[in-house]
């Protein structure tokens, strides 16, 4: 019979089919954005110059468009004067289409060798088509990768007179007046801010123009539009739209609002999605970019909200804006920003990415050996632990211990025995496993195993001083090895750590057997701890720092325990409250914070310490200052809002990724962090 390894098994399959409009929160201490720069422009107003040398030194006049392609060239629309300018990735900057003159210029040429009239938004498809709004002549034009500049849609200089825009019909002599942002779908669709028309068009592939959104009549219904400015099309199709003189961001027909976040919108006109799912506004009047995580969550990422120009090379949270009209977001969560007011083209570089490497959101099977693990079937994980080659082993409830590869190719290292709750490799490459017949097992590479203590099929507490293979356990947990290749033991159970030294002697090293609130500065044997988290799961974590240092999630007390070289027991994060009214976590001194239950806990080379809280997995540095590394978190009213979206945001930032109750998670060497759940594998790079 499968037993379930997880207290979010079983609820993962159920969840996914859940639908409910929720109103977005904002968090009071969320993680810092990553570094921001400028990518271009000196700040200079005025006719552009530069070109064939280093961008930031060029002068960029008014940017309004941004765009990235997959070689990583940066394009930036020049509004007045009249440019589309392209960023090598080595920073030299070009033009690419105008010729610095205002006005209408023909098709079939060279992009350089003709006047624009104010050219706003930009987007890039595969082939290296660039597409621009020339909204003061009414089209959108493309420019081919040999130069060459035609029209997609609209006719030149035509301000429609109203009623018919051309819709049903070919996009060459549609109607549009005063263009401004584009996107592109996967399915080759092109998108456009129709802006004084007040509706969005879309192109297809065959040229045909239609309106998705917007009546022709600006106003605030449910479906109208007034005056919108930006345009993006999310990984399932759902168009996202700034509503630009609504003071709105619309997903579809939704209304999506700032929620806890102070300021309502102000103009927002530039709106991008990245492949997590989540959203980033270019909120012009607030002189910042805001995120939409996919949950609904808003928070500012960019700007403080006062119009100034500072911050390059600090965190882009700390920056100041002045008017940014466009944003733009790459693959890897870099993202671009035309900050217009400052005549400049920032850059924000991406927070480390969260992607599922192993199973299918939702789906519960032995199959895929052989294959990418991506496209296997897994059971519901419980133990991971990566080996000195970066292969990640992992347990799941169908009994066994599957193995993916860094080239991603999964297979089963050993099929059938016992669930196996935890996992760990000592520097000889020997894995051991804690089976759920109270033993703990080590297999060697070729998947043998020996049993190194407990005895088979017999719970209990015994046999401390003398051989681990003669010990009794509780149904043992979460494994670790020192550097000396000592085997610590969460003995769950038991309520104690146990460990096994070099040479097979069993020690409990923390806790007396009796579940309670630990005393802190005394023998840490002599403390209580408690292992019985929610729903009456019971999980914990040890590990061990180069120090020697041994530290505990001691899960109901709340709290992460550190045993000290001379066993004396303290407490180094949490305040041993439960909460959910946060997490006004990153920032924080550790030992200052409501953290709610820790189920695990982990230490990297450079002795930092991880653990999950409130649906993040936090760090914990020698000063002691608490850093969200991945999770968006918790809230008040969120338990329903979860409940829609178990495991999601990959291929996006980790910070704004839901983790559903992280419970195992485990580090490599290069500080890769790994979390199972959901029947997913997941992977979040190293910082």
């Amino acid at each position: 019979m499968r037993r379930v390894l997880s207290r979010t098994a079983g609820m993962c399959a159920v969840l996914l089919t859940a639908t409910l409009a929720v109103a977005p929160t904002a968090n009071a201490a969320q993680p810092p954005s990553g570094k921001i720069t400028t990518l271009a422009g000196n700040g200079l107003a005025g006719d552009p110059n530069g070109d064939g040398g280093p961008a930031a030194q060029a002068r960029i006049d008014t940017p309004s468009g941004v765009a990235r392609d997959a070689a990583g060239n940066t394009y930036v629309t020049e509004y007045w004067s009249s440019r589309v300018r392209k960023i090598a990735p080595n920073g030299i900057i070009t033009t690419i289409a105008g010729n610095g003159g205002y006005g209408s210029g023909p098709d079939g040429g060279p992009a350089t060798k003709i006047p624009l009239l104010n050219p706003f938004g930009v987007v890039v498809d595969a082939q290296g088509n660039v597409y621009f709004s020339d909204a003061g002549d009414h089209r959108v034009r493309k420019v081919a990768p040999n130069g060459v500049i035609s029209t997609v849609a609209g006719v030149a200089g035509t301000i429609p007179p109203g009623g018919n825009v051309g819709d049903g019909g070919s996009a060459l002599v549609a109607k549009l007046n005063g263009p401004t942002g584009l996107a592109r779908d996967g399915g080759g669709n092109l998108y456009i801010a129709d802006t004084n028309n007040n509706r969005i068009r879309k192109v297809d592939p065959s040229g045909v123009i239609t309106t998705v959104a917007g009546t022709g009549i600006a106003g605030n219904a449910a479906d109208q539009l007034n005056h919108p400015h930006g345009v993006a099309v999310d990984g399932r199709g759902a168009l996202w739209i700034a509503d630009t003189d609504n003071n709105r961001v619309l997903k579809g027909t939704a209304v999506v609002e700032p929620g806890a976040d102070p300021l309502p919108y102000n103009h927002p006109k530039g709106i991008a999605v990245d492949p997590g799912g989540n959203v980033y506004v270019a909120d012009t009047g607030n002189n910042r970019i805001r995120s939409i995580s996919f949950m609904g969550r808003s928070r500012p990422f960019a700007g403080t909200g006062s119009p100034g120009f500072s911050g390059d090379d600090g965190s882009a949270t700390f920056a100041t804006m002045n008017g940014p009209v466009a944003v733009f977001v790459d693959t890897t969560a870099n993202v671009v920003v035309a900050d217009q007011t400052n005549n400049r083209v920032r850059a924000i570089a991406g927070q480390p990415l969260i992607t599922r490497i192993a199973g299918i959101l939702g789906k519960s099977n032995r199959s895929g050996d052989g294959g990418p693990a991506t496209s296997a079937e897994i059971g519901v994980p419980g133990g991971v632990a990566v080996d000195k080659f970066g292969n990640v082993f992992f347990g799941d409830d169908f009994a066994d211990i599957r193995k993916i590869t860094p080239q991603g190719v999964i297979s089963t290292f050993v099929r059938g025995g016992t669930n196996r709750a935890g996992m760990a490799f000592d520097r000889n490459g020997n894995l051991y496993a804690a089976e759920g017949d109270s033993t703990i097992r080590r297999y060697d590479t070729a998947g043998s195993s020996t049993v190194v203590a407990g005895k088979p099929g017999v719970a209990g507490f015994s046999g401390d001083g003398g051989p681990a293979t003669a010990a009794t356990l509780g149904y043992p947990g979460n494994l670790t090895v020192d550097n000396a290749g000592n085997l610590y033991i969460v003995d769950t159970n038991n309520l104690r750590i146990r460990k096994v030294d070099t040479n097979g002697v069993i020690t409990t090293v923390a806790g007396d057997g009796v579940a309670g609130p630990g005393t802190d500065g005394v023998q840490a044997t002599a403390s209580h701890l408690a292992f019985e988290g929610a729903w009456g799961w019971k999980s914990g974590g040890v590990a061990v720092d180069s120090k020697g240092r041994i530290y505990i999630a001691d899960v109901a007390n709340n709290r992460i325990r550190r045993v000290d070289t001379n066993g004396v027991i303290s407490t180094f994060a949490g305040t041993g409250q439960y909460t959910e009214q946060g997490p006004n976590l990153h920032g924080a001194q550790a030992t200052a914070i409501d953290m709610g239950t820790a189920y695990d806990v982990k230490v990297d080379a450079q002795d930092n310490v991880y653990f999950p809280a409130l649906s993040n997995v936090l760090k914990v540095g020698g000063d002691g200052v608490v850093q969200v590394v991945a999770g968006v978190g918790r809230f008040p009213g969120d338990r329903v809002a979860r409940n829609m979206y178990p495991c999601l945001g990959d291929g996006g930032p980790a910070v704004l990724a839901d983790l559903f109750f992280p419970e195992k998670f485990t580090l490599d060497a290069a500080g890769n962090m790994y979390l199972p759940a959901c029947n997913v594998i997941r992977k979040v790079a190293a910082s």
